[in-house]
């Protein structure tokens, strides 16, 4: 009998100590970047080299963020503040009230459902949500499931952050830089680097017919593209000068 209510104890004051840690556990606004090579949760442990929270990576594919990080669990345990993306509608770090897009959970490594080991995690943002791939020391598949945020534009941010209290910042709290879920590509400048039948300062190839004044408005449109208004100036002077002398 003893035993039975010195567990129920033990329960219920983890319980409480849980609940109060939820109380100050928060996600500043303006959000405050705490960022680190190594972050500790509570199901840490040290496995084949690794521990916590490692080998944090951004990058974008196919214009879209992309996250990767390593994270050790022990199987007797598992964390209260467990790593989450924090989406907003704008970079959380420019405003004390952003539009919270969601806090999700990415990945929830269980206390006798998940074994010892250290798992990799991988993060692909698409146009409506993103995708999660887990794998128990990188090679096992445990999860590989998209998510779909509700209102999420291609404006949006997101950041890699967690519940644990961070003022001050600790070995457990969490909160990364935030990046644009997609990152458009650079347009081209079809000016330099890309093959051309004029060179800068050349005039367009044209003929005094009607026919010519149609090959001149073609070769406008493509020469305007690279050389912009200086070009379409030279173009409209070009064009002045003929109607005056009756050429065209």
């Amino acid at each position: 009998m003893v035993k039975k209510v010195l567990f129920i104890s033990i329960v219920c004051s983890v319980l409480f100590l849980g609940v109060a840690n939820d109380a100050f556990a928060e996600i500043t606004s303006s959000y405050t970047v705490d960022e680190k090579s190594q972050v500790m949760f509570g199901d840490s442990t040290v496995v084949s080299g690794h521990e916590g929270l490692e080998n944090y990576t951004h990058e974008y594919v196919d214009s879209y963020l992309h996250l990767t990080f390593t994270y050790t669990h022990h199987t007797i345990t598992f964390s209260s503040f467990p790593p989450l993306l924090y989406i907003t509608a704008l970079d959380p770090t420019t405003t004390s009230s952003p539009t919270v897009r969601t806090t999700n959970v990415i990945y929830q490594l269980l206390s006798g459902t998940h074994g010892t080991d250290w798992y990799s995690y991988d993060v692909q943002f698409d146009a409506t949500g993103y995708t999660t791939i887990v794998k128990k020391a990188g090679t096992t598949e445990i999860v590989n499931a998209h998510v779909t945020v509700s209102g999420q534009t291609s404006t949006d941010w997101a950041a890699l952050a967690n519940n644990f209290d961070m003022v001050p910042s600790t070995l457990f709290s969490m909160s990364f830089t935030p990046f644009l879920i997609f990152d458009a590509p650079a347009s081209s400048d079809s000016s330099s680097g890309s093959s051309s039948s004029h060179r800068d300062g050349d005039r367009p190839r044209c003929v005094d017919t009607l026919a010519g004044l149609y090959c001149l408005n073609e070769e406008v449109r493509e020469y305007y593209i690279r050389h912009n208004m200086g070009m379409l100036i030279y173009i409209l002077q070009e064009l002045v000068t003929r109607l005056s002398a009756g050429e065209i």
